[in-house]
């Protein structure tokens, strides 16, 4: 058994050592994605995650040389790949903290935001996958908790109302976000 910990915690801290990398190849990086989410379910750390995560935006994002945009399209991400790993969204209240105090002080945050809700691409001309950009990511919350209302008026378990109402509560929390960058 101590072997089969110490496989699994190795692992974890591998992939919470190259958190930030596959949070930026997010959705192609979803096998480790799904790796640690397995590690940290057998080995219980995910203060470990968090803080470690935090710490890697603080150093590599959150400078001055980054760009708004870029900041955003990576929160985004930050919020699909903590999603898939944390359903209750615990793990992104922590590690969303920094980046929306870092976000309040940016001048440009609000203009960004703005361009990313209204043509989609926020600012980003590379071509990228027009799935990582914030208003997709909003209108799947909006649809989910459309969803889930629809599912409340149909026999559903406990457990699945449950996780329905925290996807709810977890839109109302971006839209939030919105407000308090504003």
């Amino acid at each position: 058994m101590r072997l089969e910990y110490f496989a699994y915690e190795t692992l974890q801290d591998l992939r919470i050592g190259k958190l930030f990398e596959i949070i930026v190849d997010y959705p192609e990086s979803s096998p480790a994605i799904e790796d640690l989410k397995q590690c940290l379910e057998y080995t219980g750390q995910h203060s470990k995650l968090v803080d470690s995560f935090i710490s890697s935006l603080r150093y590599r994002l959150l400078t001055a040389g980054a760009s708004t945009n870029d900041i955003l399209h990576q929160y985004v991400s930050t919020i699909k790949a903590l999603r898939s790993i944390d359903p209750t969204g615990v793990f992104l209240e922590a590690v969303g903290e920094p980046i929306r105090d870092y976000l309040r002080g940016r001048k440009d945050t609000i203009k960004c935001t703005v361009t990313m809700l209204t043509d989609g691409s926020g600012g980003n001309t590379s071509g990228e996958n027009a799935g990582d950009n914030l208003l997709e990511e909003l209108n799947r919350d909006a649809e989910n908790q459309e969803n889930a209302d629809y599912d409340d008026h149909t026999n559903i378990d406990e457990n699945q109302a449950w996780l329905n109402s925290e996807s709810s509560n977890f839109a109302a929390g971006r839209l939030i976000l919105l407000k308090q960058i504003h």
